[in-house]
């Protein structure tokens, strides 16, 4: 507990006041608001491990974050308790509007404030995370899932077989007749989990796509190793390093390249699996559906009768259909809008890792805005003709290059002045002003 304590005044350092029904009481010992909500919580889940909780301020909000909480059902559980309590709200429309999800509670705005010593208020939010490792985070959307499908199962009459269906716009997938039923598929394919092992889901955690992780890596196993958009961003780095004078060396720590992928096929099999294919049946290597954060299955009503319709329209936070994919393929780059397009990456990786021959080196096929490039290769180049998209970077990306700079020329020789790759690279960032000012490179 007294680590807790000890972050918890680092970003309260002084009073908290308590808001009940307009009424201020207080001030209150910032400690005392601490220790009772974790003492409560830990009343309401003996097994939880306190040190589980962070400290934060966050756009002008003191969060107060528990992570690997554990499902939705249970967080919203822990909410609702602690507003009967009185210590959070769980009403206010404008507090809570983006707190809820699935009809369920993960957030809420306490019922303190934190005055500073400038007398300036800022309220307290509690926030619940539901785990921090991927499997974890996986077993936590299946358990929801099987919770939602005996849920809807039960509010339909226990029918033998569900209809599910998707919409995007006018694009209606097909209708699937399948049973009640969620099974796991394991580290098998590209699929997550099945619904009545007829619809197959790729399940991604988060909210965005820098939570969103990679489409697919490029190993064998995925069968995009032999393709020619990856043979070539590999004969392309090779050619980088050999120029760099690097071809012997380990991948650079936290630098990273990327170069856009506009074969339409290559991005469906990274999406949807290796067997991709608009004709192919479903199967853990040709998923229906990738699915980032919470999985929705909602009954069909009637807009005119109000009656269930006997269908349920599956849904997401994020949610990319293949159907929906196959009949956007001449658009991709708008069916993928908001920095999901796919494209090909590579950075440094652990022990083990040698992409296209490069110790160290990960490749995968990331979302375009899932990651931070520090340099991005034109999709025209070639190993023969290496161009670079001009862009550019924030403070931190710009302080790897310069560390990436100053390791070329003390261990390589290799300056932007005697090299003309360096250069080039360099120059691709347009607010990396290393020619004026060659100390800070």
């Amino acid at each position: 507990m007294k680590p807790i304590m000890e972050s918890w005044r680092k970003y309260l350092t002084e009073e908290a006041y308590y808001i009940d029904r307009g009424e201020e009481k207080g001030p209150i010992s910032n400690d005392k608001v601490a220790d009772d909500i974790i003492k409560y919580i830990k009343r309401f889940d003996p097994q939880y491990n306190a040190d589980d909780v962070n400290l934060e301020f966050k756009k002008g909000v003191h969060v107060m974050r528990f992570t690997n909480f554990g499902p939705l059902q249970k967080r919203d559980k822990l909410i609702r308790a602690l507003a009967k309590k009185g210590w959070v709200d769980t009403e206010d429309p404008v507090a809570n509007k983006y707190y809820k999800r699935d009809e369920k509670f993960h957030r809420a705005r306490t019922n303190f404030v934190h005055e500073d010593a400038n007398g300036v208020r800022k309220p307290i939010v509690i926030h619940l995370d539901e785990g921090r490792s991927p499997f974890i985070k996986e077993n936590i959307a299946f358990e929801e899932l099987k919770d939602k499908l005996k849920q809807i199962s039960e509010k339909l009459g226990n029918p033998k077989t569900l209809k599910i269906v998707f919409t995007d716009g006018e694009i209606q997938s097909d209708i699937y007749d399948v049973g009640p039923q969620a099974t796991t598929i394991g580290k098998t394919g590209k699929a997550d989990f099945s619904i009545g092992n007829s619809i197959f889901i790729s399940h991604k955690d988060g909210m965005t796509p820098r939570d969103f992780g990679q489409f697919s890596g490029i190993s064998k196993v995925s069968k995009l190793n032999k393709t020619a958009p990856v043979i070539n961003f590999g004969e392309i780095l090779n050619k980088i390093f050999k120029q760099l004078g690097l071809e012997d060396a380990k991948y650079p720590s936290s630098i990273d390249f990327q170069q856009a992928i506009t074969d339409a096929e290559l991005i469906m099999k990274a999406v949807f699996g290796r067997d991709y294919g608009p004709a192919q049946k479903s199967s853990p290597h040709n998923v229906d559906f990738v699915i980032q954060g919470t999985i929705s299955l909602v009954p069909d009503v009637d807009p005119v009768s109000g009656e269930f319709t006997g269908a349920v329209r599956i849904g997401g936070d994020k949610i990319f259909s293949r159907n929906a994919a196959t009949q956007n393929i001449e658009s991709l780059d708008d069916f993928f809008k908001g920095g999901y397009l796919p494209a090909l990456s590579v950075r440094r990786g652990g022990k083990g890792r040698n992409s296209f021959g490069i110790t160290d080196a990960r490749a995968t096929i990331y979302a375009e805005a899932g990651r931070r490039p520090n340099f991005i290769i034109t999709h025209g180049s070639t190993p023969t003709s290496i161009e670079f998209v001009n862009h550019k970077q924030d403070k931190r990306q710009q302080a790897n290059v310069r560390k990436f700079v100053n390791m070329l020329d003390s261990q390589h020789n290799v300056t932007p002045q005697n090299n003309r790759m360096l250069e080039k690279m360099l120059d691709s960032i347009a607010n990396f002003k290393w020619k004026q000012n060659k100390k800070s490179t």
